[in-house]
């Protein structure tokens, strides 16, 4: 089975499926889903690559996790390459849950880790200060654990990069998915001239890191010419740093047919 499963999970007053539905909305999906919900696919088609991966979503409550949860999990873990916690981000105590559940999803190598917070229908009466704490406690634990936080309300962009619902759909999109389809550029559809541009773009890339690889100092100058590149990227803002990024990985990708390790090359350079 691929590697392309993205698990939703949150308690069901927080309503996971949500998260998805927007998702969904946003891309254009022609597939509609309610609180009954368990399974959807979702058809990836951006710049780089086509990808067919799947929604699972879950309702279940940390204390519900048993022996027979973990067992579960050995079967399923090894597929899931995005994990989603949805909490509330009004209420301190549901943010508690992925404490407990991430002593399971540590044990696989999930490259996409996001915890998002929606409002939900009953807005809290915590206080203001409480809330204030309550939203540097979910900062640190979520650096601290490989996680990224989303506000999935608030969807305006700034200059660091996308917020929201287009930030949650970022971060799948330039995931490697293990089943991704390439595109070399002459694909007939209608973003066929941004493809093509796209590919020249790491086309000419490919060939500025690799063009003396084979010299005796070949290595030396790839490492060097990595090193400018990465530099260069602390320079640009966030979304435009990703961009850099993926085609740094492409590249290679072009030159190796690598695809496990396009991931550690892109985390370099974020």
């Amino acid at each position: 089975m691929s590697k392309n499963k993205i698990f939703v999970l949150g308690r069901e007053e927080n309503q996971p499926f949500i998260v998805v539905k927007e998702i969904l909305k946003k891309t254009n999906s022609k597939e509609d889903i309610n609180k009954d919900t368990h399974c959807v696919p979702w058809k990836i088609n951006n710049k780089y690559y086509k990808a067919n991966v799947q929604f699972w979503i879950d309702s279940a409550k940390p204390e519900e996790s048993n022996e027979e949860t973990k067992k579960h999990w050995k079967e399923i873990g090894n597929v899931i390459d995005a994990f989603i916690f949805v909490f509330d981000k009004y209420k301190p105590e549901s943010f508690e849950d992925i404490k407990k559940w991430n002593d399971i999803i540590s044990e696989f190598d999930i490259n996409v880790r996001l915890c998002v917070g929606k409002a939900s229908n009953n807005k809290s009466e915590t206080d203001k200060n409480k809330l204030e704490k309550f939203y540097d406690d979910i900062e640190n634990w979520t650096l601290d654990n490989d996680f990224e936080y989303i506000d999935f309300e608030n969807n305006e962009a700034t200059e660091e990069g996308k917020n929201g619902v287009e930030r949650i759909i970022e971060a799948l999109e330039t995931n490697m998915w293990e089943n991704a389809v390439m595109k070399k550029g002459n694909e007939d559809d209608e973003d066929n001239d941004e493809d093509e541009k796209l590919m020249k773009e790491v086309e000419d890339l490919r060939n500025r890191l690799f063009s003396k690889f084979d010299d005796d100092d070949g290595f030396d100058n790839l490492i060097t010419n990595l090193k400018n590149l990465k530099d260069f990227g602390q320079s640009l803002p966030d979304e435009a740093r990703r961009d850099l990024a993926a085609k740094v990985a492409l590249s290679f990708e072009m030159q190796f047919g690598l695809d496990d390790e396009d991931e550690n090359i892109k985390e370099e350079f974020l």
